[in-house]
């Protein structure tokens, strides 16, 4: 603790703080991966949407499954895609084996095209 007893107080550079919101912003995707990993685990899947919600924020956050017309993933080949809904619109495309998750688009269709396109 600092002198007269104040507290002291933590600058980070702007990168750090980028890094650490986006990180913030990464945690209900962990989150919906991590449920979906220990479901596989357990022997099951999931059939439908897969849906949570921030206790504090209210915020809302679904994974649902997608069509079969996105390719697969670029990092590990699986075909076993969700959809991430960021809010806004703002939609991504996850794989539900490794984690990765794709750049985010304007709807479902923008989400798509932008996984198809990246390598």
């Amino acid at each position: 603790m600092a002198k007269d007893g104040m507290k002291r107080r933590a600058f980070f550079s702007k990168e750090a703080r980028e890094a650490r919101k986006k990180d913030e912003a990464m945690k209900p995707f962990r989150v919906i991966a991590t449920v979906v990993k220990i479901i596989k685990i357990a022997g099951y899947r999931i059939v439908g949407d897969l849906k949570i919600q921030n206790i504090r924020t209210g915020e809302t956050y679904i994974s649902r499954h997608v069509r079969k017309e996105e390719k697969p993933c670029p990092c590990c080949g699986s075909e076993n895609l969700g959809f991430l809904h960021f809010g806004g619109g703002i939609v991504s495309v996850m794989c539900e084996k490794c984690r990765h998750i794709g750049p985010m688009g304007n709807g479902k269709d923008d989400a798509v095209n932008k996984w198809n396109k990246e390598e």
